[in-house]
């Protein structure tokens, strides 16, 4: 079994990197082959020498690592290279590379989820790895959509106001626990693309609409008025807080006895408030 596990903190200082290493530290008591990337990097505190950001997280001998070019000087830690991607960044192509000294590494990886994806791939299939940790944030999780589950880091540097940060995190929660489909209704969908909505009728056409990056009111309006003939709404685009709104709205009591399907729940923290959103989904 291979497992990937995002890790993103909510804010600076709310305890990732800590939760990164304990786990890490676990892992290697384990014996379990390790990878490790992160999505994009944090903008950390930056060496004035080499102008690089700080090393953080210490890497034993044969972890699996993926991270930019010019960041393999940036710690102690040494490797050797096993491929050098396509995947550009700011701080030069995505490297795969093996730990074959134990030190301290900085580690900037892909920004997209279809690089992400790229990458775990190369470490379960070609290279053995079983357990890939993905470093990130709340603020670039979009490419968590690869991973097979998120651990959530938060803190007072997020909100000093307890019972806000309270109900932020149970709200990211209860976003990411939204109930799953059933596999073998799952099935109809994995190669949709486009917004499908269902007819009540079985014997009636699928009706698909095309989207740009997220989805406009424009596409709202389509799903409004065709949903009286509707009963299952599948939406793989990012939805934002403000167009599930005015779904919500247009829809109103047509909502009775239809379903809304959303491609992954990360999709949702991706569009806006947690709170809100989870309001939207509950009304």
């Amino acid at each position: 079994m291979n497992l990937t596990i995002g890790i993103a903190g909510t804010a600076k200082n709310t305890g990732k990197t800590t939760t990164t290493s304990a786990i890490l530290s676990e892992l290697y008591n384990s014996k379990i082959s390790l990878g490790l990337t992160s999505i994009g990097y944090d903008g950390e505190e930056i060496d004035n020498i080499t102008g690089l950001p700080k090393p953080r997280l210490f890497v034993k001998e044969n972890t699996l690592l993926a991270t930019a070019q010019k960041c393999l000087k940036g710690g102690s830690a040494e490797y050797e290279i096993l491929e050098t991607t396509d995947i550009t960044t700011p701080l030069g192509n995505i490297n795969i590379v093996r730990v074959v000294k134990e030190g301290l590494a900085v580690v900037a990886g892909p920004n997209k989820g279809s690089q992400l994806k790229y990458v775990k791939g190369k470490m379960i299939n070609d290279l053995g790895c079983k357990i890939i940790l993905v470093d990130g944030a709340l603020n670039r999780i979009a490419p968590m959509i690869e991973t097979d589950g998120i651990i959530i880091a938060t803190g007072a540097s997020r909100n000093a106001n307890i019972d806000i940060l309270v109900e932020e995190t149970k709200a990211l929660y209860e976003l990411l626990n939204l109930p799953k489909m059933s596999e073998d209704k799952l099935q109809h969908f994995l190669n949709i693309d486009n917004i499908a909505l269902f007819p009540k009728n079985p014997d009636e056409e699928i009706k698909y609409l095309n989207y740009g990056s997220l989805i406009d009111i424009s596409t709202v309006n389509e799903i409004i008025n065709a949903a009286n003939d509707v009963e299952t709404i599948f939406i793989p685009a990012l939805i934002s807080e403000h167009a599930l709104k005015q779904l919500n709205d247009g829809l109103d009591k047509l909502w009775s006895n239809k379903t809304l399907i959303i491609n992954d729940s990360i999709k949702l923290i991706t569009g806006g408030n947690s709170q809100s959103l989870l309001d939207e989904i509950r009304s």
